[in-house]
């Protein structure tokens, strides 16, 4: 029944509603009420929380938010994280720097300018934000350990000076690494402290020993000494030993002091005699040295005690090569006597040759008429051995000696003499004249050659086929020469060839319509002849003419007495030729005198007349012209060609003024030059071209001049005149050897 059947009551036990999202369910009234709603929040405002069949889901959203932070703007959830836009933090000053800092918001800097530089300071420039760095002073550090008193120059680090590493050991290398000085061992050169010795080598550290040095100083008129501490010392060598003072043309040098004093020089200028007159007329160079010259003298206080007997007698001079007179003599009667010719013999003695006016000579020898030739012949001191005389009664005189090759002397000159021995006499007003004569003295022969008008031979020379060449001058008419020989003017260049008994082989004459004279001869290595001396004519053959009053002549003439060609030399006043001289290089010397201001070559007289020189190649062209003297008259009469050394030139001087400080001691002196083949006086002008031969500065161009000067370096060259012959049918022209 009702008051007995089952009963609901109601309840409190767990139930479930029916939503899984409630909890705990459970009974209440009979009913199953939910409990309450699952919590699903996660606390991030970016998720939408919500419960679904009993499990929380957070959705994401794009809800406003706040991050947090205040560097952020406009914050908004995207992919469930609050963000926000990068606050910008400007002030609108280009010189400072603005940034959103965390926790802080917008903070404002200053620009930095500053580039790490400690020598510059960063400037900002207010308009436009720009840095610049400005150079700044003071001291710095340049990162550099091994320098000192670093400081900003020029807006760099810079350091004054460097660590100096010196330990004052020359056998370390002392170098600074990160401050720290360190000393290491080297190789090098050391001084070990010993004046005498050369540098050592460093080895560990220490400098061992060095090799003994010389002191030698390359002057051998010191002593040379090495004492440790204070070194080399030199002193001048005791006495005079021998040196060289370097100049080629100087001999026997010796130490004065300490200085190398030149012996005796091979080139020099020197003077001879007395006070009265004495003239040098004729030379020979010694074989065993020096010079011996012969001419006349008028002084009664010659040096050396030599004394005259007549008016003036045969003078004979003997130098050694310095030039220092060795002794003098004279020789002669109570007349006058002139010796023209002297020859230095293989025994050492000598021969002169000349003419005498004298009756009582030395020796016996006695005189036949007005003049006669005089042979004299000495011992190597000059004492008398004998003497002879030849001639007729009429004058007869001498002009060259030779010696000869067979034995004995030849002499020539001119005579006037009808009467002379072995039947010889003049064919006219005076002849050419050859004597021979035999070692002692005795006449061999004699001759004569020429025509009714006046002929006078001047110069001899021996020939290698054993006969002779006689050179003077012929006043003879066109036809009337013996020989076959042609005049053309007053006086000519007449050349006489004859074999060695004296006969005739031929003759040749050249001259022009004025006067000629030939005065020196010589035989050339091809068998031809050339003979200088000097012209007054304008119209010589080949178009040759003297420039002056006077000039030199050069002839050269082939074996048959063919004229080759013909030369002339000078300036517009007087100038001749007396003597010739055949060089090594096959071209020619010729000594006289010059007047001229204008000589070729640029030289000139300084005197009234000087010593002239004129040296030429084996054509006659012109290598160089050279005058020597002093303000007064100087002639040179006789020249020899001195081996080795040059030309020696003997003759006659006035002047007081002569160069090397020779001058004479009265009215004429004889005076002595030696030359190098240059035309030096001296060896400090000679120089280096001392030892050059002549031919050591030929071009091979005959148009130009060959020469050596030191001043000017050694060998130069200038050009001839224009219009000098060179070739066959060929003249120079600027230097240059051109046809017509």
């Amino acid at each position: 029944a009702a008051d007995s059947g089952c009963l609901a009551l109601a309840n409190a036990a767990t139930c479930s509603d029916g939503d899984a999202c409630t909890t705990p369910d459970a009974c209440a009234d009979e009913v199953c009420v939910g409990g309450g709603v699952i919590d699903c929040d996660d606390l991030d405002a970016c998720t939408n929380d919500v419960c679904l069949d009993g499990l929380c889901d957070h959705i994401h959203n794009t809800a406003a938010c706040d991050d947090g932070e205040v560097c952020t703007v406009a914050d908004s959830c995207a992919d469930g994280v609050c963000g926000g836009d990068a606050k910008v933090c400007d002030d609108g000053k280009p010189c400072t720097t603005d940034a959103c800092v965390a926790g802080a918001g917008c903070v404002t800097e200053a620009k930095n300018c500053e580039d790490d530089n400690e020598c510059t300071q960063g400037l900002c420039n207010g308009a436009t934000g720009e840095c610049k760095q400005l150079p700044v002073s003071g001291a710095c550090d340049d990162g550099d350990a091994c320098t000192l008193d670093d400081a900003c120059w020029g807006g760099a680090c810079q350091a004054s000076a460097e660590k100096v590493c010196e330990d004052g050991n020359s056998c370390t290398d002392d170098v600074c690494a990160g401050g720290v000085c360190l000393a290491v061992d080297n190789t090098a050169t050391c001084d070990d402290n010993d004046a005498c010795t050369a540098d050592g080598s460093c080895d560990g550290g220490a400098c061992g020993a060095g090799t003994s040095q010389s002191c030698e100083d390359g002057n051998v008129c010191t002593a040379e000494t090495c004492d440790p501490q204070s070194g080399c010392a030199s002193a001048a060598v005791a006495g005079a030993s021998p040196c060289d003072d370097g100049l080629p043309c100087t001999a026997d040098d010796e130490c004065d002091g300490d200085v190398c004093a030149a012996g005796w020089s091979a080139l020099l200028s020197a003077t001879y005699g007395g006070t009265g007159y004495d003239e040098g007329l004729a030379m020979a160079v010694v074989p065993a040295g020096g010079f011996a010259m012969a001419g006349i003298s008028g002084s009664a206080d010659l040096p050396g005690g030599a004394t005259i007997v007549g008016y003036f007698d045969y003078w004979l001079v003997r130098t050694d090569a310095a030039g220092k007179l060795l002794w003098n003599k004279t020789y002669g009667g109570s007349g006058k006597d002139w010796a023209h010719g002297v020859a230095a013999l293989a025994d050492g003695g000598f021969a002169l040759a000349g003419r005498t006016q004298s009756s009582d000579l030395p020796g016996g020898a006695k005189t036949a008429g007005l003049d006669d030739a005089w042979l004299v012949r000495t011992d190597a001191a000059g004492e008398l051995l004998w003497s002879a005389t030849y001639g007729g009664t009429s004058a007869d005189r001498v002009e060259a000696l030779v010696v000869v090759e067979a034995g004995g002397f030849a002499v020539v000159g001119a005579t006037w003499s009808k009467d002379l021995p072995g039947g010889a006499k003049t064919a006219g007003g005076s002849d050419f004249w050859l004597v021979r004569t035999s070692a002692t003295g005795e006449l061999l022969w004699n001759k004569t050659y020429g025509s009714k008008p006046p002929e006078g031979a001047h110069a001899l020379a021996a020939l290698a086929d054993g006969g002779f060449a006689l050179a003077g001058y012929a006043q003879s008419p066109n036809s009337d020469l013996p020989g076959g020989a042609k005049t053309v003017g007053g006086a000519d260049v007449w050349l006489v060839r004859t074999d060695a008994a004296g006969k005739l082989l031929w003759s040749s004459a050249y001259g022009g319509t004025w006067d000629d004279f030939g005065q020196a001869v010589v035989e050339l290595a091809d068998g031809g002849i050339a003979v200088s001396g000097f012209t007054h004519s304008i119209d010589l053959p080949g178009g040759v003419k003297s420039a002056g009053h006077r000039d030199a002549l050069l002839v050269r003439f082939d074996a048959t007495g063919g004229v080759l060609w013909g030369r002339t030399y000078g300036g517009s006043d007087d100038d001749s030729s007396y003597s010739l001289g055949l060089l090594a290089d096959g071209g020619f010397a010729l000594a006289g005198f010059a007047a001229s201001h204008d000589l070729p070559g640029g030289d000139s007289a300084k005197g009234t007349m000087d010593v002239w020189l004129v040296r030429t190649d084996a054509i006659g062209q012109l290598e160089w012209s050279r005058t020597y003297g002093g303000s007064a008259g100087d002639i040179a009469a006789a020249m020899a060609v001195v081996p080795g050394v040059g030309l020696a030139v003997v003759g006659e001087t006035s002047s007081f003024d002569l160069p090397g400080g020779a001058q004479t001691k009265g009215g004429l002196a004889t005076w002595l030059l030696v030359i190098d083949i240059w035309g030096n006086i001296s060896c400090a002008d000679s120089g280096t071209c001392f030892a050059k031969p002549a031919a050591s500065c030929d071009d091979g161009n005959a148009c130009t001049a060959d020469v050596c000067e030191t001043a000017k370096g050694g060998c130069h060259h200038w050009n001839v005149p224009d219009g000098a012959p060179c070739a066959e049918a060929k003249t120079c022209l600027a230097g240059a050897c051109e046809s017509p």
